[in-house]
């Protein structure tokens, strides 16, 4: 669901769950298809809110408005093809700056 919803091939995703190191959150039950549709919303919902802070950030580090970057294929990209960064590129400079952002901007991803 992740991978289809931010438009990456499957074998980039990592999933990590149940292990109480990585994802502390108790889950109140789950049940056949009634934790697929639950889950699979919350990932969908994810992926969008993952996509904005991504052409969030793309922006600064291009030095461009968000409204001319759109998400596409596992990267932001600037109308025209100019210039773009990939989903690593961004997330390796969020980690690299240990959540430093500039006043009013979004932070981690």
């Amino acid at each position: 669901v992740a991978a289809d919803a931010l438009g990456i091939p499957f074998e980039r995703v990592h999933v990590v769950l149940g292990d109480p190191q990585t994802t502390p959150f108790y889950y109140f039950g789950t049940g056949a298809s009634r934790s697929s549709n639950m889950g699979a919303n919350a990932v969908r919902a994810a992926a969008r809110e993952l996509e904005r802070r991504l052409v969030e950030i793309a922006a600064r580090q291009l030095g461009e408005e968000p409204a001319r970057l759109v998400y596409a294929d596992g990267a932001v990209h600037l109308e025209g093809g100019a210039a773009s960064r990939s989903l690593e590129e961004i997330a390796a400079a969020v980690h690299a700056s240990n959540g430093v952002r500039a006043r009013g901007a979004v932070g981690g991803l």
